[in-house]
């Protein structure tokens, strides 16, 4: 998804990605949900969470778990070391000015001074994004401890096969991909919802997950109908008061911003249009959700696989591009 170089966010006008050198000279508190961001390429404004779903619209492919999920965000490769036995704190080089930590994820180890024909082979453990076995005798661990630095941790595991002698002491390069954030961005509440989402499958903690998901759909489905209304010259109470009009009620619901609004504003219904099986897919997974939240009688709940929160979390994405591709004629 990211290039080398660039943030998550593209102009809607130009299809430029914003480079993240702009925010050394730009306010990054200039990307929020409130205003609009003026393209430092072509000068046209935008809403900053359009340019976000500009560049996955532009995007061919349905897996977005794991990119940069916050306003501007963009995404970094790094390498250190760490000596078996040992605990390392690391800080994350070349961290561009305004930018902290958003996720890591392990990508390789191996180790250091080996030919890249003798390394081991590096096999994911539970949580693969941050654990993993390196030759069935190394458990090598990396956790965020703070905005810039992670702490990377290098164990000999018991019962290991010593099919390669290693000992503590000996050094082992990491290799890992960090995910930045700007400090000072103001995010939607969808995008929050979706980075914890995401954060909660990183945990295995996947009860909660579906319930996320469709609160930042619903959350991106609204805001989307308001950024449209402002973008015809509402101004923020008359486009809240325009699309209770449109809903027929102070009480905005999911059903009737995705057929009747959508309809009267853009001529089509999310419901029954061209993304009609889209949405009875998202609705599965919106009764899914209903079923962990409300059980019936003194039913268990079995929490989704880590493969189906994945799933999930892909699948609710691809159903806020569908909005955003009626929203905008994209």
């Amino acid at each position: 998804m990211q290039s080398s170089g660039s943030t998550n966010l593209t102009c809607p006008a130009c299809r430029q990605r914003i480079d993240p050198l702009v925010f050394q000279t730009v306010d990054p508190a200039s990307i929020g949900i409130s205003d609009q961001f003026r393209c430092p390429m072509c000068s046209t404004p935008f809403w900053p969470e359009n340019g976000f779903l500009s560049t996955f619209a532009l995007h061919d492919g349905d897996q977005y778990f794991g990119i940069p999920l916050s306003l501007g965000g963009t995404e970094k490769r790094d390498y250190t070391d760490v000596a078996i036995g040992e605990i390392r704190r690391s800080t994350m080089h070349s961290l561009y000015s305004g930018y902290e930590l958003e996720k890591i994820g392990l990508r390789g180890a191996h180790r250091t001074g080996v030919n890249e024909e003798d390394w081991l082979d590096i096999e994911p453990l539970h949580n693969p994004h941050t654990q993993a076995s390196l030759g069935g005798e190394v458990l090598i661990s990396l956790a965020q401890i703070s905005s810039t630095d992670i702490a990377i941790a290098a164990n000999l595991q018991e019962d290991r096969p010593e099919a390669v002698p290693l000992a503590p002491g000996d050094e082992i390069d990491i290799l890992y991909d960090a995910g930045m954030q700007l400090a000072a961005v103001t995010d939607p509440p969808w995008l929050l919802n979706l980075r914890e989402a995401e954060a909660a499958i990183r945990r295995r903690n996947t009860v909660p997950v579906f319930s996320l998901l469709v609160s930042a759909f619903d959350n991106l489905l609204y805001r989307q109908v308001y950024l449209l209304l402002r973008s015809r010259g509402f101004n923020d109470a008359e486009a809240v008061d325009r699309i209770e009009s449109l809903a027929g009620s102070s009480r905005v619901r999911r059903k009737e911003l995705a057929a009747d609004v959508l309809d009267a504003l853009v001529g089509e219904r999310l419901t029954n249009g061209r993304y009609a099986t889209e949405w009875a897919e998202f609705m599965q997974l919106k009764n899914a959700r209903n079923q962990i939240v409300h059980p019936a009688g003194t039913a268990s709940v079995d929490p989704p696989s880590e493969s189906d929160a994945i799933d999930a979390f892909n699948q609710t994405f691809e159903m806020m591009l569908c909005v955003f591709n009626l929203c905008w004629d994209v």
